[in-house]
């Protein structure tokens, strides 16, 4: 509908123009705290969901999932999402594996840096193993090969943390 469309066109300077406002308003390293925080929470949820589908065997979680596919276009019969179940890749609400992958590996970069920030670590070490398994379910190069190694690399440079996680990550291996 057009009404869609010109959403679409709108939404990218209107997102300038309220981060724009933010940047005002706010100290850019407690907007970057929130948001980090924000996309741990949100992708968290995700891989929630993600492992919900592998448990219950039902790849639209009650028909609630769909609402975030690509169904719109009359050329799609099947989403991408309900194929990549059929393969073994659980994306939760993303409708692509390669989308699944990339945001997982985004939060699990802020997962790093809200622990650099000393943010609470046994709540952020939850989010991190989740973020994992739920980037594992999607089977994302993107995720596996790409954000998986460069955390890992990240982790393994610093100092002070690098025995405990990395003593977690082969128990958690």
């Amino acid at each position: 509908s057009d009404v869609h469309a010109l959403w679409w066109l709108l939404m990218p300077p209107l997102v300038m123009i309220v981060t724009w406002y933010w940047t005002l308003r706010a100290p850019p390293e407690r907007l970057i705290l929130a948001i980090a925080r924000v996309i741990v929470a949100a992708m968290t949820a995700n891989a929630v969901l993600a492992l919900a589908q592998l448990a219950f065997s039902d790849v639209t979680l009650g028909g609630f999932l769909p609402r975030f596919w690509n169904t719109a276009s009359q050329t799609i019969a099947v989403p991408v999402a309900q194929l990549a179940v059929e393969n073994g890749r659980y994306t939760g609400i993303f409708d692509q594996p390669a989308e699944a992958g990339l945001t997982y590996g985004l939060a699990l970069l802020c997962v790093i840096y809200l622990v650099r920030r000393g943010v609470q670590w046994q709540l952020v070490g939850v989010c991190a193993a989740v973020l994992v398994a739920g980037g594992a379910l999607s089977l994302s190069k993107t995720f596996l090969l790409g954000a998986l190694p460069l955390a890992a690399w990240m982790v393994a440079r610093s100092s002070g943390v690098r025995m405990r996680i990395l003593a977690g990550g082969v128990a958690g291996a």
